[in-house]
């Protein structure tokens, strides 16, 4: 088995959906493919390939642990359920480890835009009202795939596009954006669960082609550690089967996950792909989302640590950047890029040269300032 091959089975290619009804048996049926697919690995595969089945133990586990939180939870057993996946995530975290070295922190601190999306009617926008929702209202925060009700958290998307198809695709006139850039000096650390196939893909192609150079083992223990921490993305990236429920099993999962992230000190948030989302992109960062949860200290109506972490742009309206017709060259940028999105099915179009990609543009224009 080549190791491309290995990486194109139908599961990696997140988000995903299942065929059961019911979501235990679904994750159940999709965790032991993987682990079938994994035995199917021969002795002259690829040393990659060979080290990733001498790994298969450690994944069982893991897909143990994650069907055992998912039984506990069903059961009412919410805090074992915390339990099971702290100690699942514990196990495998030194992967993880090497996941979030991946260019996170270095992107965001290297001037990476990211960008904030909201719906409103009254045309009196402040800046904080493209912030996190405030503590005194926290009868507004819902169950949302990385959400604990009640606990307010920032959402940030890695473009306008996303960031509005993750509102609900509302009418893009009522529509106000932020821009979002880390502030000078400070770093965050982020979980990270995006690995769309296309970064995947990119990750093999590096690899192979470094076959004699220094980089083809860090690629090498990359795709090791992607593949051994595979089931928890997979458990965290499925499409919700009812949208009219009550109650999303889907998101037993990422919402456990969240609250490690909020009782551990070694992250700041989370990084995640867009569930909303499948289009072909030839970038996948476009569709990255992140969250980080907010903290509250016994005063004040923000998070003072977000408030420090972060600068913002003024909200800008989506109607009256269109209107305005102000045209802002995205060479002052950077070159320009091919960056190619499937945002009419079938059909490729450079981001750069869409609404959302123009907008981007205007929006890095704006300054972004110190909330604090």
């Amino acid at each position: 088995m080549e190791v491309k091959e290995f990486f194109e089975h139908h599961y990696f290619d997140i988000p995903l959906s299942y065929d059961n009804n019911d979501f235990y048996k679904g994750t159940e049926s999709i965790f032991s493919q993987y682990l079938q697919d994994i035995d199917k690995i021969t002795s002259d595969s690829d040393d990659l390939l060979i080290n990733i089945k001498s790994d298969k133990a450690r994944i069982k586990g893991i897909c143990n642990g994650l069907l055992n939180t998912l039984r506990m939870y069903s059961i009412g057993k919410t805090f074992n359920a915390y339990k099971e996946l702290e100690d699942t995530i514990e196990s495998v975290k030194d992967q993880f480890d090497i996941l979030c070295e991946r260019d996170v922190k270095i992107n965001l601190q290297t001037g990476i835009s990211l960008y904030r999306a909201r719906e409103m009617h009254d045309k009196n926008v402040t800046i904080m009202d493209l912030f996190h929702i405030p503590f005194d209202k926290i009868r507004q925060v819902g169950s949302q795939r990385f959400s604990i009700p009640g606990l307010p958290c920032l959402y940030l998307g890695s473009s306008t596009y996303v960031s509005w198809k993750e509102i609900g695709q509302p009418n893009i006139n009522d529509v106000y954006f932020s821009r979002f850039e880390l502030a000078s000096s400070q770093t965050v650390e982020v979980l990270n669960l995006d690995f769309r196939k296309e970064s995947i893909k990119v990750g093999i192609e590096y690899y192979k082609q470094d076959e004699y150079q220094v980089n083809h083992e860090g690629y090498k223990i990359l795709l090791r550690a992607l593949a051994v921490c595979w089931p928890i993305i997979m458990a965290c990236s499925v499409i919700v089967k009812e949208k009219a429920s009550l109650f999303f099993p889907e998101y037993i999962i990422p919402q456990l996950l969240l609250q490690y992230v909020v009782q551990k000190n070694g992250f700041d948030g989370i990084q995640y792909t867009s569930i909303c989302e499948k289009s072909l992109t030839g970038n996948p960062i476009r569709l990255s989302n992140f969250v980080f949860p907010a903290t509250y200290k016994g005063e004040g109506l923000y998070c003072e640590k977000l408030m420090t972490k972060f600068l913002m742009t003024q909200p800008v309206s989506w109607v009256l950047a269109d209107l305005s017709n102000i045209h802002v060259c995205a060479d002052m940028f950077g070159p320009p890029i091919y960056d190619p999105i499937e945002l009419i099915p079938t059909q490729l179009i450079n981001y750069e040269d869409t609404k959302f990609g123009r907008f981007e543009n205007i929006l890095q224009s704006c300054e972004a300032i110190s909330l604090i």
